[in-house]
């Protein structure tokens, strides 16, 4: 299969192509250790959210970070890319928020939430719109 050449209209790679289609693979599992854990270290809020409990959270991010750690000192190839480890009780935090917001939790869902009612300072329900009312009623 080396030896053919390409089919007309695609390019050099076309079966690497054709494998991830046929494996059902992600194209991020292709790229280099270093660049999949950056990825994987800016979206890890999101791979968090799925999480239900603190020590889940903690020991996601502490694995994630000794990955990080690990290809930091020992690189194993691929282009050189900046890496840092996480901050766990950032992240720790962040995730608290979210838990403990009920509109956040309905977004995370994919779920628009429901608009919160508009008070007056003084407790009482505002009313849209009456004050646009009274200046037609009164010509002004």
């Amino acid at each position: 299969m080396r030896d053919q050449p390409p089919p007309p209209g695609q390019d050099e790679n076309w079966w690497v192509h054709r494998y991830v289609q046929r494996e059902g693979l992600p194209l991020s599992e292709l790229l280099p250790t270093g660049l999949r854990l950056k990825k994987e270290a800016a979206e890890v809020d999101a791979a968090v959210a799925r999480l239900h409990t603190e020590p889940a959270v903690r020991a996601y991010v502490e694995a994630l970070n000794t990955r990080i750690r690990a290809e930091i000192f020992v690189p194993t190839g691929g282009p050189s890319v900046v890496l840092t480890p996480v901050d766990v009780d950032l992240v720790v935090v962040q995730w608290r928020i979210r838990q403990a917001t009920p509109r956040a939790r309905i977004v995370t869902q994919g779920r628009r939430p429901e608009p919160e009612p508009v008070e007056a300072p003084d407790g009482a329900p505002r009313r849209r719109g009456l004050l646009r009312r009274r200046r037609r009623e009164s010509g002004g």
